[in-house]
């Protein structure tokens, strides 16, 4: 890249953005890449402007400005996950280009903002993870609404100038040191280095511009009315009416999200979305809301971000900082926090998981970012106790028994996935796991499955066998392995002079526990399995005696980022604690037949 050039201008109902890149071909790859150039818009709030696109070649300048002709075609890559857009592409197919062409193109987005329109968010990397030879940002703004800047991992400051009541900001960055990309970042963590303008003060002014759009719907349509008030009268406790309610529109109103133009900010009434039976967050947010309102319950629709939400704290006020809505329900003194758009959630008002999205903004008055609550992990979500019984004089099989208890959220992505897979395909599932290390094992019996739904716990039974002549003629049974099933696993990126935190996700607890029967020794414990530091610990407990042991995974992180300085510390306790998640014992050694021997 020769020169990435970025310039917005505020006017009336949105802003103009301009933008001009300049690179050249170098082989072959690179023509079939940058042969063409794509620009992503939406029909519905953008007006793509194309300036110029020319070709640079042996000092001459050819214009392909009138001869491309633009190919637009719509692009709604989640569409299969009820999420429509509106956004199209322009595919720009340059004419006779070359190995050796400098590719210099400049056009400009007229964008009528839907919400906000006097605000401005903007933000730009100060270094690539390729060569640039300049990145050159400018930005017009009203003198009498000053811009906050703030830079993320770089120092570089913009040259300020006033003038006729307008103030530009320019910067200018001549040859950037590229910057080496890493790889399990925390979401929403900036990857590059970056600087941040924006023209809100704080997030009550974010909060200010969008509560209009979401007032309750105090009157309700008369069907669904009647069964809030069947709510009303079957459940006097307010906990029960709301996790009724909650269950209502989780359960009853399929998930489409129809983000096209307004429709991106503004959700649609409780009316639309009873008759036709979907609607995205906002919509389900909002019917949420006004259902708890009737049932007698402060609540209020809050904006989140479903993936960078934990990092909304370092960042500048923006209305494009939030992409879902959830529901913050009011009980007493306690709150809670509510996603609408999930289906299958088990748990009654005491114990159901509350929407994870690190802060949410509520749209009520005066409202500022707020931190959600979390799962403190104080005891397993996931808990497996397998039990195998070797073949014996008698029984010419080996048994194994698994029951895996899944509680709280582990639970509800457990409720989930058999909802939207069936039991079937999870019973398949289960056997091919223990078939990977097992071969040829058989399954003895069906599937069994307990949900109590307001406890918020699945248990989950399985029987296999595999008959003696397999595990002792293969030689399994020699070196028989005894693995515990801790997932997901823990990240293990291969990177050197790390600057960015490492991200394991939410915190987690996971216990495995393997009990062998039948054996004819007694098995002493592997060494140094236990793995304990600051960031996760693995505990591993031991027992036995003759003829039976038990070993006991207990596997838990601490926290939901390793910082960069203890990154080298950390991979190698991965790596030790991977090694302790499978032990080996030959239970074909017999004790007594030794000591007959002797």
């Amino acid at each position: 890249m020769l020169l990435e050039d970025d310039q917005a201008i505020i006017r009336a109902g949105g802003n103009d953005s301009y933008a001009r890149k300049v690179f050249r071909i170098v082989n072959r790859t690179g023509l079939e890449s940058s042969g063409r150039i794509d620009i992503s818009f939406d029909p519905l709030v953008d007006r793509l402007v194309l300036h110029w696109i020319h070709i640079i070649r042996d000092g001459q300048v050819l214009d392909r400005t009138q001869i491309t002709k633009p190919y637009v075609v719509g692009t709604e890559t989640e569409a299969s996950q009820g999420i429509f857009r509106g956004k199209a592409t322009a595919y720009y197919n340059i004419i006779d280009v070359r190995v050796g062409d400098v590719i210099d193109y400049s056009l400009t987005f007229e964008t009528r903002e839907q919400v906000a329109h006097d605000m401005l968010y903007w933000s730009f990397s100060t270094r690539y993870s390729s060569p640039v030879g300049l990145i050159h940002r400018r930005v017009v703004w009203p003198s009498d609404s000053p811009l906050q800047l703030r830079n993320h991992r770089t120092d570089v400051s913009p040259i300020v100038n006033t003038a006729s009541g307008m103030t530009v900001y320019e910067w200018s960055i001549v040859d950037p040191e590229p910057v080496a990309t890493e790889e399990s970042i925390p979401d929403g963590e900036y990857l590059l280095p970056t600087v941040e303008m924006s023209s809100a003060a704080n997030w009550r002014v974010i909060a200010d511009a969008f509560r209009p759009y979401y007032q309750l719907d105090l009157t309700l349509p008369e069907r669904l009315a009647r069964d809030i008030d069947d709510i009303a009268k079957n459940y006097p406790d307010e906990g029960d009416r709301m996790i009724e309610a909650m269950r209502y529109v989780q359960d009853r109103y399929r998930y489409v999200s129809l983000s096209l133009g307004p429709g991106a900010y503004v959700q649609r009434r409780a009316s639309e979305v009873d008759e036709t039976g979907f609607g995205d967050c906002k919509d389900k947010a909002l019917l949420l809301a006004s259902i708890l309102h009737r049932l007698g319950m402060k609540a209020v629709v809050a904006l989140v971000n479903s993936d960078g939400g934990n990092q909304l704290r370092s960042r500048l006020p923006s209305t494009g900082a939030f992409d879902h809505a959830v529901v913050k329900a009011t009980i007493g003194d306690k709150s809670y926090w509510i996603d609408a758009t999930e289906f299958m959630k088990g748990g009654r008002a005491s114990n159901f998981v509350q929407a994870n999205f690190g802060f949410g903004l509520p749209l009520s008055e005066g409202a500022t970012l707020e931190k959600l609550p979390k799962d403190d992990m104080n005891t397993p979500t996931r808990s497996v106790v397998e039990e195998y019984s070797m073949p014996t004089d008698q029984q010419r099989y080996m048994t194994l028994k698994a029951r895996s208890t899944y509680e709280r959220s582990s639970a509800d992505e457990m409720r989930q996935r058999l909802s939207e897979t069936g039991l079937s395909s999870l019973s398949d599932a289960y056997l091919n796991y223990y078939r990977k290390v097992y071969p040829r094992l058989e399954r003895t019996a069906i599937l069994f499955t307990q949900d109590d739904r307001d406890a918020n716990r699945i248990v989950i039974e399985e029987n296999y066998s595999l008959d003696a002549a397999l595990l002792e003629g293969s030689d399994l049974i020699e070196d028989f392995p005894l693995r515990a099933d801790l997932s997901p696993s823990l990240p293990r990126p291969f990177s050197e002079n790390r600057e960015l935190a490492v991200d394991l996700g939410d915190l987690r607890y996971r216990r495995h526990t393997v009990r062998v029967t039948n054996l004819k020794a007694t098995f002493g414990p592997p060494e140094d399995m236990d793995v304990l530091r600051p960031y996760f610990l693995l505990k591993f407990i031991f027992k036995s005696s003759y003829g039976e042991l038990e070993a006991d995974w207990h596997f838990r992180t601490l926290m939901e980022e390793v910082p960069p300085a203890a990154f080298s510390r950390y991979v190698k306790a991965v790596d030790a604690a991977n090694e302790s998640m499978t032990i080996r014992y030959n239970f074909g050694y017999d004790q007594n037949a030794e000591t007959a021997g002797q």
